[in-house]
């Protein structure tokens, strides 16, 4: 070896890192103890004395060794001094007794022949390790910068077989010979480069920035100072990770002294990461050095995390940004190996720490805005409005603080430190308000403190009551926000979800008060009434203008808006039966709508022209003030149940299998009876309001009636070539002008009524044209009246609805104008096919039961009558002397079929046992109104006979018609068929009166005087 000393002036060159990568292996079982040398050397210079000679550690038993140690080599002439690397397999724990114990492995002639070979060479004197390789660098070939590389080992001589390769990390630097010790030496660097750094940075920021933008900073320095800084990291002898964590020390400081971004320490730490990616091994000094800036870095972002709402309030952007930077520092802290390396005799439980100081920040709002004392003092002395209003600020600011964590902090902590922020600080507030706060609501809210100090004062009763419901509307907006809570944390909640059972007895006394103000207003509001203009919302016309009300309407409505949105402020809805408390409020509303309606009517009568009689029809202002007014309250009358939130059972069932049933029970009577009330109360304010704008608006649209009968005159007696679309335009033309008037003028409850009213009205119009003058009038017109009827629904359909367009009225117009506009023929078929549905719908009869056998065969009917049964007395001795009547109906097609049986006498339970036939075609039978009517009769010697019922039967369904294939000869093996006996009971049925008007049509007046006589 070649080595030559450095002299102080020199360069050194330091070689760094080594790896041995497939070494070659000359040990049996092929595993070697690596040893790595280097020297500086030149080929004209004699050797150097070995202390100049660096040597690493041995690894043991590798053959893929790895050192990552560094040495300094000083150099004397760059131009002939050449790097010289050799790599050694270190035997020196090898000896002789280690190869005389291997005497018993001996196995035939040449393994003791190699036995003897191992102990020579242990017993040989000055033994030496086994070469592996070697590598040489010209120092002349190495460039300015860093050189990371593989090189290959070389062998001794071209007879020796070397394999494998070695990475080295070589560079160039300078030094001064300060009698240091090496560490020293490069500490004192370290420092020397650290206060160059600050400097260059206070320079930049006081150069290019202010106070307020030097957060916009990107880390660059001037070229001059990059230049500087690099030369002293070549002359100091400094390493890529020193650099990197000189860099942080120093923003560290900065940090905390300019206003620079967080940014610069995150890609700071990344940095610092990546260059210890290949872990280097850290000097004592460097460990402790870095171990003691993380913790400082750590304390300091935990403190800022505590006054985070103070340093970084969302509405301010860049410290916004600058606080999400913060955090993801935090993040890469948490995350570093060379953190966990450094401190890894220190408690560096970031999470833990960072929630201890969320904690801590929300305890600290809440109590700069909590005097616990003051708040006992100001409740002791009965200020309740001070008292409350403190605790309704301090509950506004609590929510306010929830919704801001969630919208803007609580990302950020889950997303960048899976921290639930929302969690922590509203468990925190849980555990503050219940153990804090909660006792003094209750206090406030009692039964003897509100008798004792808010009942009392009268004057601040309305600020009292307000303080209170914006208390319990905050309480709950705090309770509500625990929707966002993780459901982990969800039991260690104490908040009581029975809170609005405090302000039971406030709401209470505030009841008691409100009724009796509500009258002294309501009062103030009659008096004070005046005319104003009205939108209405159910009109999207810009004229609305035209739709008058007065302010008492507004007013009242404010008022009832007022006490509704105070029950829903205070959230009583959620206490057990709610309904209790509500009943009060909803009578007190109700009942002075009900005086409103009263009121509005005695000022109609008194003011307006609306009973007079003339003929023009004009819309009074002061009519139509009152009608949108009291449909303006009732239109909030019917939305309570909404409004407060109620319903209204339809049924209750108080039964109970349970063992708490009497409690079940007591508690839904105790229901059932709330819900009578609310019930009674809507109901009769509603109807009552209702049937006072009824009896109004009749009395207004009567005006009209003269006009629409005239109308409905001439739509009726039209010539009978004029087609009823032609004939009803007049009348439609009158309706559509006239509504119009009302559509513009009045609210659309109102309107809705008015169409109702005149709905009515056209049908009772129509009723009296057809009810007069019956004899005159043929199915032709009533056809037209039917048709007219139709057209005139469709024009009300848009306007009402199903059940008020078709009710009871229009059904009984609507069948007798569809009965009166059919023939005779088609009206007696009509009648005669209900008898047989009833005859068919009816199982057990009170007039008995006849029994027969029908069947048809070869263009002829067969009629078996056997028998009845529990027929009805006719004659005075309580018997009766029946005989049936057969009949073919209709007439029109079975021409004068009919035929009877022998009279039965004194019996209630005939047999007769006759057949009869009847021709007729199958044709005829299978006609859908082809059927036979057995009439039961009693004879009577001295006067007419008596009608003892009546029963039906379709031929359609008898055998032999019903099939036409069977072929039936006679009645042997038919079943029998067992008809009940009717009585016609509808006295007033509207075919007979339909039949009965037509007086000069000689059928049916017979048809109607037969089945007159059948009315039971």
């Amino acid at each position: 070896k070649f080595i030559r000393r450095k002299s102080p002036s020199k360069s050194p060159t330091i070689p760094d890192s080594p790896d041995g990568f497939g070494s070659y292996s000359q040990e049996e079982h092929s595993i070697q103890s690596s040893l790595c040398k280097t020297d500086l050397s030149s080929l004209a210079i004699p050797a150097i004395p070995a202390k100049f000679v660096k040597t690493t550690t041995v690894k043991p038993n590798t053959l893929f060794p790895r050192w990552n140690e560094r040495f300094r080599l000083d150099i004397e002439d760059s131009e002939t001094d050449i790097f010289h690397l050799d790599i050694w397999d270190h035997d020196d724990e090898s000896s002789v007794f280690d190869a005389v114990k291997k005497l018993n492995e001996v196995k035939g002639m040449r393994g003791l022949g190699r036995y003897f070979k191992q102990v020579a060479q242990s017993a040989r004197a000055g033994s030496q390790d086994d070469f592996l390789g070697s590598v040489n660098i010209l120092i002349k070939d190495l460039p300015c910068k860093v050189v990371e590389k593989w090189y290959n080992l070389e062998a001794r001589s071209t007879k020796s077989k070397i394999t494998g390769s070695i990475k080295l990390k070589i560079w160039l630097s300078t030094r001064e010979n300060k009698g240091l010790s090496d560490e020293d030496d490069r500490w004192n660097e370290i420092e020397q480069h650290q206060i160059i750094y600050s400097i260059f940075i206070d320079y930049r920021l006081k150069s290019h920035y202010s106070d307020s933008s030097a957060q916009k900073w990107d880390g660059q320095l001037d070229e001059s100072a990059e230049a500087i800084l690099h030369q002293h990291e070549i002359q100091g002898d400094l390493s890529e990770f020193q650099v990197e964590f000189i860099r942080w020390k120093v923003l560290l400081e900065k940090i905390k002294t300019k206003n620079i971004g967080f940014h610069l320490i995150l890609s700071c730490l990344k940095s610092l990461e990546k260059k210890w990616s290949d872990p280097i091994q850290l000097t004592k000094r460097e460990e402790t050095f870095l171990a003691e800036s993380f913790v400082e870095y750590i304390e300091y972002g935990i403190t800022l995390i505590r006054y985070h709402r103070q340093l970084f309030p969302p509405r301010n952007k860049p410290a916004f940004v600058k606080f999400e930077n913060l955090l993801k520092s935090l993040s890469q802290i948490s995350k570093m190996k060379l953190v966990s390396t450094c401190c890894s005799s220190i408690d560096m439980d970031l999470k833990n720490k960072i929630i201890r100081s969320i904690e801590r920040s929300t305890a600290d709002l809440f109590c700069n805005n909590f005097d616990l004392s003051a708040l006992e003092g100001l409740i002791s002395n009965g200020n309740a409005r001070e008292a409350l209003q403190d605790i309704m600020d301090l509950l506004i600011i609590t929510t306010t603080d929830l919704e801001i964590g969630l919208q803007y902090y609580h990302t950020f902590f889950e997303s960048i430190l899976e921290i639930g922020y929302f969690t922590i600080i509203y468990k925190q507030y849980d555990k503050l308000i219940t153990e804090s706060l909660c006792p003094l609501i209750q206090r406030t809210t009692s039964a003897s403190y509100v008798v004792k100090h808010i009942a009392s004062c009268r004057v601040q009763d309305a600020y009292i009551s307000f303080f209170l419901s914006e208390v319990c509307l905050a309480l709950g907006d705090f309770y509500n926000h625990r929707t966002n809570v993780s459901s982990r944390s969800l039991h260690l909640l104490t908040f009581s979800i029975h809170y609005q059972e405090w302000f039971i007895p406030i709401y209470n006394n505030w009841i008691k008060e409100a009724n009796k103000k509500l009258q002294y207003r309501f009062e103030k509001i009659t008096e004070l009434d005046r005319l104003i203009p009205f939108k209405s919302k159910g009109y999207e016309d810009d004229s609305m203008e035209k739709v008058l009300r007065s302010s008492s309407c507004q007013d009242l409505t404010t008022t009832f808006h007022y006490l509704k949105e105070f029950w829903k402020q205070l959230g009583l809805n959620s206490v057990k039966n709610p309904k209790v408390l509500i009943v009060p409020l909803v009578e007190m509303i109700t009942q002075k709508a009900e005086f409103y309606a009263d009121f509005m009517n005695e000022r109609l009568a008194s003011t307006s022209t609306l009973l007079e009689d003339y003929s023009g029809f004009k819309l009074d202002d002061d009519v139509l003030i009152v009608v949108n007014n009291l449909e303006h309250v009732h239109a909030h009358i019917i939305c309570l149940p909404q409004e407060l939130g109620f319903t209204i059972k339809e049924s209750v069932s108080s039964t109970s299998s349970n063992s708490n049933s009497d409690i079940i029970k007591r508690y839904n009577s105790e229901e059932d009876n709330c819900d009578e009330k609310l019930k009674n109360a809507i109901c009769s304010s509603s109807k009552k309001i209702d049937d006072t704008l009824y009896s109004i608006l009749e009395h207004l649209i009567a005006k009209l009636r003269h006009g629409l009968k005239k109308h409905i005159f001439h739509l009726a007696w039209s010539p009978d070539t004029l087609p009823t679309i032609d004939s009803i335009s007049p009348l439609l033309e009158f309706l559509d002008s006239n509504l119009a008037i009302l559509a513009e003028r009045f609210l659309k409850g109102n309107y809705y009524r008015s169409l109702d009213i005149f709905w009515e009205l056209i049908l009772v119009e129509l009723r009296d044209i057809a009810d007069n003058s019956t004899g005159e009038k043929m199915p032709l017109f009533f056809n037209r009246l039917d048709d007219a009827l139709e057209i005139l629904s469709g024009f009300f359909t848009l306007g009402l609805p199903q059940t008020k367009l078709h009710s009871s009225n229009y059904k009984q117009i609507h069948l007798l104008f569809s009965l009166n506009k059919l023939s005779t023929e088609a009206l007696i078929d009509k009648y005669h096919r209900e008898r047989l549905a009833m005859t068919l719908r009816t199982e057990n009869s009170p007039y008995g039961t006849l029994t027969v056998r029908v069947h048809y065969n070869h263009e002829c009917l067969y009629v078996d009558i056997l028998k009845a049964r529990d027929v009805i007395p006719l004659d005075t001795n309580g018997l009766s002397d029946p005989y049936v009547i057969i009949e073919l109906l209709p007439k029109h097609l079975h021409h004068s079929m009919y035929q009877q049986t022998q009279i039965q006498k004194a019996t209630l339970n005939p047999v007769f046992d006759e057949s009869f036939e009847f021709p007729v075609s199958l044709e005829a039978c299978r006609q859908p109104s082809s059927m036979i009517c057995f009439t039961l009769m009693d004879h009577d010697v001295l006067s007419f006979d008596d009608f003892g019922g009546e029963a039906y039967l379709s031929l359609a369904t008898i055998p032999g018609v019903s099939c036409q294939n069977s072929s039936i000869d006679n009645f042997h093996g038919l079943k029998l068929i067992h008809l009940p006996l009717l009585f016609q009971n509808n006295k007033e049925h509207p075919i007979l009166n339909a039949l009965e008007s037509r007086s000069g049509d000689k059928m049916t007046q017979e048809f109607t005087k037969k089945h007159k006589h059948r009315i039971g």
